[in-house]
């Protein structure tokens, strides 16, 4: 006897306003009801060409258990489908962090976008006072200034001379950075060294423009950029080598699979200069350099022999979604297992207006009067029961869910609900 096993799942009513004289409130509901197909005739579906529920999906070949208890495992293959990328794009040298720097400057010359407040007015006479005008803080004409914050990173092994880029961000009322200019300002570690000098025109990614009545605002107006705008005029110091003299990488996605396979990939090519590389956790591997050779030299020769070479990186069995854009991302290897699927939408609109009543023309004690009136609306969208396969590649997993015929909303809904029963052989990841 064939069963199904249904859940029914309704959401939380969702409340929307419009402005003006006119206001709706919408409720969403949303039904998702998951059977398993418990053979080819279930729920009148499944063709002949499904396979039964009770008959696990075949794992790739690269994923198969081994043949006897006991038996001492085979080196680890990549599959064929592994993607091999280059070894600097996905580590980085443990030690060589960025630092940040970060500073308080002015921006001139906006056109009456700038800021209006105290502190603003105070930098600006302090700017003027340190060039040897004295002036009054009632003197300094507001709107054309803005203060801001100017942070920048720092990378490692900077030198004096580099240029790197700075972010302008607004810390009064203005309203926007639009084609102003940063005056000279001082970049600052955390240990309060002065390490780069910005300045320059800063780049806005939007405009703003406003009337009397009306304003029209693109992107966001009062975080700037200038490019190559802060100049390096202290060295960092910098090291290729840890405390304990070893080249160590860290993986910019810490992977037990990946760190394997970079490894071993990393080992033949790094005995031949008397080294030796091993994992040192999921997210580091450490590179043992001979005592007589911990040099700076010697680590950036090593460095240059193995950033280039290509190793095979784990391909994550994930979903990511987003419910407030509607994302759905889902990579390689996402396995679903066999269910029928059933959508039904319900829309509650209540549209709400107000109507000018007026009385009758003669002698009447009748007065004008707003009366609301009230129209309330219910849709009701069904979606027949169609079914789910899950697919090894995201081809044919693509092609499953196109074959759903659903937005990329219910989309949402339904990983959610998947990996809630079961039924989604991934890590559901909800931002």
């Amino acid at each position: 006897m064939q069963r199904r096993h249904p859940f029914a799942v309704r959401t939380t009513p969702v409340q929307t306003s419009c402005p003006a004289a006119v206001r709706r409130r919408s409720f969403g509901r949303v039904d998702l009801i998951v059977a398993l197909i418990a053979g080819p005739a279930a729920a009148g579906v499944a063709s002949a060409q499904d396979p039964p529920a009770s008959a696990p999906t075949a794992l790739p070949a690269t994923e198969a258990a081994p043949a006897a208890t006991g038996a001492t495992p085979a080196p680890a293959v990549p599959p064929s489908s592994a993607v091999f990328v280059r070894l600097q794009q996905i580590t980085r040298l443990h030690n060589s962090q960025p630092n940040m720097l970060e500073g308080t400057g002015l921006v001139v010359g906006l056109n009456a976008t700038g800021s209006g407040d105290v502190v603003s007015r105070q930098a600006l006479q302090n700017y003027i006072r340190s060039h040897g005008l004295n002036v009054r803080e009632s003197d300094v004409v507001t709107g054309a200034v803005a203060l801001v914050t100017v942070t920048a990173e720092l990378p490692a092994f900077s030198c004096e001379g580099m240029t790197i880029d700075a972010t302008v961000s607004n810390l009064g009322d203005a309203s926007s950075l639009f084609g102003g200019n940063l005056l000279q300002c001082e970049l600052r570690a955390v240990d309060g060294t002065v390490y780069a000098l910005a300045s320059g025109p800063v780049i806005v990614g939007g405009f703003s423009a406003a009337g009397k009545t009306a304003k029209v605002t693109r992107n966001h107006t009062t975080v700037g950029h200038v490019a190559g705008g802060a100049r390096v005029v202290q060295d960092l110091p910098s090291s290729f080598l840890s405390a304990a003299g070893d080249l160590e990488l860290q993986l910019l996605h810490p992977n037990q699979s990946t760190v394997t396979n970079i490894a071993t990939r990393v080992q033949e090519v790094v005995a031949t200069l008397g080294c030796s590389a091993r994992p040192n956790g999921i997210s580091m591997l450490r590179i043992t350099l001979p005592p007589q050779k911990q040099t700076e030299a010697f680590a950036l020769e090593v460095l240059n022999r193995i950033s280039d070479l290509p190793v095979p990186v784990h391909n994550p069995s994930t979903v990511v979604i987003n419910e407030a854009s509607g994302l759905v991302l889902a990579g390689e290897g996402v396995m679903i297992s066999p269910c029928t699927i059933a959508l039904e939408d319900l829309t509650i609109s209540v549209a709400q207006e107000d109507e000018v009543v007026q009385p009758l023309p003669g002698f009447n004690q009748g007065q004008t009067a707003i009366v609301p009136r009230t129209q309330i609306d219910v849709t009701t969208t069904k979606n027949d029961f169609k079914p789910l396969r899950g697919g090894a590649t995201v081809a044919e997993l693509l092609e499953n869910l196109k074959a759903l015929e659903l937005t990329p909303r219910q989309l949402v809904v339904v990983f959610q609900k998947l990996a809630d029963n079961g039924y989604l052989q991934a890590e559901l990841k909800v931002d």
